[in-house]
């Protein structure tokens, strides 16, 4: 996938967020990873919940900005994602920060989102 491994961000929960949100940007946008939105609106979630904790500690962090795209990616691949999937509660495991984020209620869906691009 060749994603960036944002060596010089100095805060680790900032890097993850970093890191994720760019998982997950190139698991719902390249056309070799159809099926992969669940888990690419995991890695959004994590992006959220990352994000949200760095900036109750800096507010002046530039992570407004991803958290923002992360939200609105997160709601649109709500969208996509078959509702039944929904039913069952993961408590534990990678796809648990989707429910925290559901709770929260944030990422609204707006519009759907393409799931591929052509390259």
């Amino acid at each position: 996938m060749k994603l960036s491994r944002y060596e010089g961000e100095t805060n680790q929960v900032a890097r993850l967020a970093r890191i994720h949100h760019s998982l997950a940007s190139h698991l719902y946008l390249s056309k070799d990873y159809y099926g992969f939105e669940v888990f690419a609106m995991a890695m959004e979630a994590y992006s959220i919940l990352e994000a949200d904790q760095v900036l109750q500690l800096d507010s002046s962090s530039d992570l407004g900005a991803l958290r923002s795209e992360a939200t609105k990616v997160f709601g649109q691949l709500k969208l996509i994602v078959s509702p039944s999937w929904f039913s069952k509660r993961n408590t534990k495991g990678v796809f648990a920060a989707i429910f925290t984020v559901l709770d929260k209620n944030i990422g609204a869906p707006t519009s759907p989102l393409s799931t591929a691009v052509e390259k």
